[in-house]
């Protein structure tokens, strides 16, 4: 059986098991000289810890990076656990103290990583506010923010 890659076997990034006992498979080359390529790609990808053209550059290893996009097309950004954004999953979300304790954002917003700082802010959804979600806008009280201040219509926003 051929190894993938044809003309270039394992597509240039490692050894193929050919002959009379090969099976037609890839033994990629994985180092930081010439890359962490993939065998299950025949070689013609990186490794799932890699990512970048040469497939040198290292996926994030933080605990809050559930998963990279690696890939020799891939940017190395994560796929965050709750409670974290930014492209390492370094950021760690703001949490409710008074109102959805404990929760990102409160569970009333949603967390944006800054791309200046590494201070990532709440977007705050409906009549919530506060850094973390958590307060009632101007004009509001009650569990839910929803009950409106005398005076007020509920249509007033602030």
């Amino acid at each position: 059986q051929l190894c993938p890659g044809y003309p270039t076997l394992c597509y240039g990034h490692g050894t193929c098991n050919s002959g009379p006992v090969g099976d037609g498979t890839c033994n990629c080359t994985a180092n930081s000289i010439n890359g962490y390529w993939s065998s299950a790609s025949g070689c013609s990808d990186c490794d799932s810890t890699h990512y970048g053209s040469s497939c040198l550059l290292p996926c994030p290893t933080t605990s809050t990076c559930l998963s990279c996009n690696s890939g020799v097309n891939g940017t190395g950004a994560c796929t965050c656990s709750s409670g974290y954004v930014g492209t390492r999953c370094d950021q760690a979300c703001p949490l409710g103290a008074t109102s959805g304790v404990g929760l990102p954002c409160a569970g009333h917003g949603q967390c944006i990583a800054s791309s200046t700082t590494n201070t990532p802010s709440c977007e705050c959804m409906g009549n919530w506010a506060g850094t973390a979600c958590d307060d009632c806008a101007s004009g509001y009280w009650g569990s839910a923010c929803s009950s409106t201040m005398p005076g007020m219509s509920s249509s007033t926003s602030s």
